[in-house]
């Protein structure tokens, strides 16, 4: 959700975050209209998940080019 102008911009995630949840989407539009801060955790095994994630998707890259390669 992100705003432009006094428009709300919603997206595919804003959707199904507010059928898992209600009261989320209701916490983001108050991040977005400035009245409350999402809390900030840091969190190291996030950075180890995004690594592993860039690793599997270089490799499936390569199978794909692999196989586009053969006759």
């Amino acid at each position: 959700m992100n705003r432009r102008g006094s428009d709300l911009l919603y997206a595919a995630t804003d959707l199904s975050s507010f059928l898992g949840c209600a009261h989320l989407t209701a916490l983001d539009r108050a991040e977005v209209n400035g009245e409350i801060r999402k809390p900030h955790h840091d969190d190291p095994s996030l950075e180890v998940i995004r690594r592993r994630g860039l690793e599997h998707e270089r490799l499936v890259l390569e199978q794909l080019r692999a196989r586009a390669r053969r006759p």
